[in-house]
């Protein structure tokens, strides 16, 4: 009788112990959508063997870069996709776009993912892997390597933050001819901007 009371009791505990860390860790972060203008400045070598060349590029109005999160996983890390970009610059004199490559998903993580009394996001560390597509004068390259960008983030809409490319070079190779390299980017950081 006496050990059924003390396991009785030592099951309390361990329930209620529990019940006190899942409390303590919070809620799950739920998924999010998060669509805001993005300002970038690259550093490219197009056609490739001429100089390096700083570009700046403005994000379409019209078609605002998109990121889908996916609500918190196990680990407590956070999946992302980036679902829609597209900019707009000057090179030499000619126009130059930039788009997600529609063939490689752009996918990223937040790691490092901290969360509020409350039990909504605080902060992580967010990384990217971009799979992008250039065009200038009808001729349009990609990476086949990911760019890396990264960032520390304090919210799920990253509004005032810069994304730093962590890699690179990267080679950027012509979309019809998989084998030739026609540019190289040497630096890439996105500034998301205020929601309009």
């Amino acid at each position: 009788m006496e050990k059924t009371a003390r396991q009785l009791a030592l099951g309390a505990l361990i329930v209620l112990a529990l019940v006190t860390f899942m409390i303590g860790q919070g809620h799950k972060i739920p998924a999010s959508k998060c669509s805001l203008p993005v300002d970038s400045t690259i550093v490219l070598e197009y056609p490739q063997g001429s100089a390096q060349t700083t570009v700046e590029l403005k994000s379409d109005p019209n078609n605002v870069p998109t990121v889908n999160t996916n609500s918190q996983n196990s680990d407590k890390t956070l999946d992302a996709k980036f679902t829609s970009l597209a900019q707009t610059g000057t090179i030499n004199g000619q126009t130059i776009t930039a788009n997600l490559n529609p063939n490689v998903p752009s996918t990223g993580k937040v790691t490092s993912v901290q969360q509020s009394s409350s039990g909504d996001f605080a902060k992580g560390h967010h990384t990217f892997n971009l799979f992008l597509q250039y065009t200038v004068g009808g001729q349009t390259f990609e990476n086949k390597t990911p760019i890396k960008v990264e960032a520390d983030i304090d919210s799920t809409s990253p509004s005032g933050r810069t994304y730093l490319m962590t890699n690179g070079p990267v080679q950027l190779y012509d979309s019809s001819n998989k084998s030739k390299v026609v540019a190289t980017l040497y630096k890439l950081e996105n500034r998301v901007q205020a929601a309009p």
